[in-house]
């Protein structure tokens, strides 16, 4: 009887996990396109798809912008021609953001675009205007990094896509820009097959950057235009690999010396490279501590009490950590303990003197009692 239930319970447990691995390769082939599914597989957190995350968004949409890129011809076999629309969106990545490693955009396609759809990352230096292009490979100068999806990918109703490239590590004095063209298509003009991008128009809802329209053209007399869309912004979400800087060593000053019983102030600060708001820990030195109190802003003083009740020398010291957290690198944005304050308690002399007096008026009153009883 033990053995049949035994075989049941082996039968029961071989069903189960063929169902499991069924369920796992399911999955697996359903994420295979997102080309992110090696950090899903390597036990990394599946909302940050392994080690990066949100960090630009502006996700309202009202309407459309048109996108295509086509070619006219003169002679068979050669191009005259070439127009390729472009949008660019700047953006500005977060002070933490070391790394950009993907776009998302709002994309639907019209019919079957015979051109693929480029999106990568641009950047030119803070205070420049775009340089001019004076022909159709130009275009290729506008991206730092980029990748191309195909439009048999793409679906006719809109929906988030998402732009894998390679990483690019971010330089602090550069603006950068999301940069969507097509690859070279053969659709002669007026065509009706195109992708369409979601933007917001009639307000600036993300106000660290702009949206505009950039059209190169394939001759000589004809640079490169580009067209600012005023209170517009282009529908995206970019994500990046951010890194949290620790906060400076703290500093603590405060009384070096003091009474047993009685209660001293002692100020902290430290500043944060980010600019983060920062928690601070006081260790008083005799097993006592305040705990992570907070948060203050990035370099202003802050003060704490303590009271000591045994005399002796005590030694003070300050950590600070910022509110950002843990980074995609494995920081936590925790300094060092700061220099130590050695601080001297000794007798309080006030408490020996009360006591004393006390203690003589009481032995007066004996004496007084005494003499009575005699």
């Amino acid at each position: 009887m033990k053995r049949k239930n035994v075989y049941v319970v082996l039968i029961a447990g071989m069903f189960l996990l063929v169902s499991i691995a069924s369920f796992l390769v399911t999955g697996v082939e359903k994420l295979e396109s997102s080309c992110r599914i090696k950090y899903l597989l390597s036990g990394k957190s599946a909302a940050n798809f392994g080690g990066d995350r949100l960090d630009q968004q502006q996700t309202e949409c009202n309407k459309g912008l048109l996108i295509l890129g086509h070619t006219t011809e003169g002679k068979p076999g050669k191009i005259t021609n070439r127009v390729v629309f472009g949008f660019a969106q700047t953006f500005m990545p977060d002070i933490h953001a070391k790394e950009i490693t993907r776009v998302s955009l709002y994309v639907a396609k019209v019919k079957d675009p015979p051109s693929d759809l480029k999106v990568g990352i641009g950047r030119f230096k803070h205070g420049e205007e775009w340089k001019p292009l004076w022909g159709p490979n130009d275009v290729e100068k506008l991206f730092e990094t980029y990748t191309t999806v195909s439009s048999s990918k793409l679906s006719t109703s809109y929906r988030w896509v998402e732009f894998d490239f390679p990483d690019i590590k971010i330089n602090r004095s550069c603006t950068y820009y999301i940069f969507v063209s097509t690859t070279s298509g053969h659709a002669e003009f007026g065509s009706e097959e195109y992708y369409t991008l979601g933007y917001f128009g009639e307000g600036n809802l993300y106000e660290k950057g702009k949206l505009g329209k950039i059209q190169v053209h394939g001759t000589i007399s004809l640079p490169n235009r580009f067209k600012l869309f005023p209170d517009s912004d282009l529908t995206f979400k970019t994500y990046a690999k951010m890194e949290n800087k620790a906060p400076g060593k703290p500093t603590i000053d405060g009384p070096t010396k003091g009474k047993k019983g009685e209660t001293y102030s002692y100020i902290a600060k430290a500043k944060d490279p980010e600019g983060d708001q920062i928690y601070y820990f006081f260790d008083w030195g005799d097993g006592t501590n305040t705990g992570w109190i907070g948060p203050y802003p990035s370099n202003q003083p802050v003060s704490a009490h303590h009271t000591w009740y045994g005399t002796g020398k005590y030694s003070i010291r300050v950590k600070a950590k910022d509110d950002f957290g843990e980074d995609d690198y494995g920081n936590i944005g925790e300094s060092e303990w700061s220099d130590p304050l050695i601080v001297a308690i000794s007798k309080n002399k006030k408490v020996l003197n009360h006591v004393f007096l006390k203690d003589l008026s009481l032995i007066k009153q004996l004496l007084s009692i005494t003499r009575l009883v005699r």
